[in-house]
């Protein structure tokens, strides 16, 4: 019922625009010009509105008046404006096509729903001409203006010829704006559901399943081997290598043994902190779309991908965790340090956590002790957070410079991470000496730790 009434509410808009149309076109000269050594003829039409204003346009239509009254041309004519005179001039007619002598064409301009055909006001919109075909006219395709084939796109007056056929400019340019409105409403509905059922990237708190075991007796190996685990951040030595130093790492395991195996990223952000923690309003959390990229690129490592492939995968990353970067930090608040963490998350039964125990001994770092870690199953997954600490921008750096700069070193992080070294089943006494910088990029660390003591978790 709705849809028969609005067909029907259609056809009266139609009827009424049509009923408003009170154009009276007339044609008031006829000619031919013979062309390319008379091997080609166009007929000029001069059609006057003697009417008022219209917005529609009409068609023109030209017959071979015989026994046949064979149609010739049939071609759109644009509005035309009051008591003002348009000149049409047709393509041209190969004279070959027609027998010689006189020939009588019938032109019809403006018979349509407004100047319907039989009345009185249509008896000017039809007119006719006497063409003189001559005999033993040259080919066309012989005289130097002609092309030896058709091309493929031309454009003649109102419409567009394209391989062969014959297409209506108003059609075309009407039918390309409704394609492009309806991509563009299909456009903004995709970005309205993906907007309503998209969930934004998220960094909960987290929780080790090793954190809620209730302390134990420090006086004894366990007691102080689970002191030291709330200080490992990261799986890299990034402490102060001074003499005596000691400092503790937590490694992402699978049941290979090998390094982040089985392990998938859950979570990428980067923040500011000051002496009061950290700045929420600075904080640029990974969409998903990041953090799956960084999956494959830890099980791709499994194939041995070298550095350099290794750094050209990661670099998207960092570029893209900076660029949103950028939309935070202010001048006054560059000089914060910045915080990137890494959540990362497996199954029980395929992964496995596993502190060790560094000192800085003669120049070098050696492993004291490595343990696993009692845990409390609390689900069939568990979570785990590595933390890494880069310098602020410093009074030198300018600020293209300082995000490079952070760029470089989340590249550092990343890369350094995925190949570290395995840990060894039974530790050694002294092991492979652990090259590390001072500082990501460097620099002189804040605050070298000459005590023992581990830095404090941020």
């Amino acid at each position: 019922m709705r849809l028969r009434l609005l067909c029907v509410l259609l056809m009266f808009v139609t009827l009424h625009t049509v009923a408003q149309e009170t154009r009276d076109y007339a044609i008031t000269g006829v000619s031919y010009t013979f062309t390319d050594n008379n091997a080609t003829f166009t007929l000029e039409i001069s059609v006057e509105n003697q009417g008022g204003a219209t917005q529609n346009p009409t068609r023109i239509v030209v017959y071979l008046q015989d026994d046949t009254d064979r149609e010739l041309l049939r071609d759109s004519v644009p509005p035309i404006p009051p008591d003002e005179t348009a000149l049409i001039i047709t393509p041209p007619f190969t004279t070959n096509d027609f027998t010689a002598g006189d020939q009588t064409f019938r032109i019809e301009v403006g018979i349509d729903a407004v100047e319907q055909p039989g009345t009185a006001r249509a008896l000017n919109n039809r007119q006719r001409i006497t063409v003189p075909i001559p005999s033993n006219a040259p080919n066309p395709s012989s005289a130097v203006t002609e092309q030896a084939s058709e091309p493929l796109l031309a454009f003649e007056g109102t419409t567009i010829n394209f391989a062969g056929r014959t297409y209506e400019r108003n059609r075309i340019l009407v039918g390309a704006l409704i394609t492009v409105f309806v991509l563009l409403i299909f456009w903004i509905l995709s970005l309205i559901l993906r907007a309503l059922f998209r969930k934004p990237p998220r960094f909960d708190m987290w929780q080790p399943p090793y954190a809620v075991i209730p302390s134990l007796d420090q006086d004894t190996i366990s007691g102080r081997r689970q002191a030291w685990q709330e200080h490992a951040q990261n799986n890299l030595l990034l402490a102060a290598p001074t003499e005596g130093n000691v400092h503790p790492i937590k490694l992402l395991v699978g049941t290979d043994g090998l390094n982040l195996s089985n392990w998938k990223v859950i979570g990428l952000r980067l923040s500011q902190y000051d002496t009061y923690g950290r700045i929420a309003r600075s904080q640029v959390i990974a969409d998903k779309r990041v953090l799956n990229r960084l999956t494959n690129i830890i099980r791709k490592k499994r194939l041995k991908v070298d550095d350099e492939r290794l750094q050209r995968l990661v670099r998207p990353i960092a570029k893209r965790l900076v660029k949103q970067m950028k939309r935070k930090v202010k001048k006054n608040t560059a000089l914060l340090p910045v915080a990137f963490d890494i959540r990362f998350e497996g199954k029980m039964a395929d992964c496995a956590v596993v502190f060790e125990l560094y000192q800085f001994q003669e120049q070098h770092w050696i492993r004291l002790d490595r343990w696993q870690p009692q845990m409390m199953v609390l689900s069939q997954r568990m979570q785990e957070n590595f933390t890494y600490t880069m310098h602020g921008k410093t009074s030198i750096e300018r600020m293209n410079e300082y995000y490079q700069r952070i760029q470089d070193d989340i590249i550092w992080i990343l890369i350094e991470s995925l190949r570290i070294s395995q840990p060894q089943e039974t530790p050694t006494t002294i092991p492979e000496p652990y090259g590390v910088p001072d500082t990501l990029a460097g620099m002189e660390p804040f605050s070298p730790n000459t005590t023992g003591a581990a830095p404090a978790q941020v």
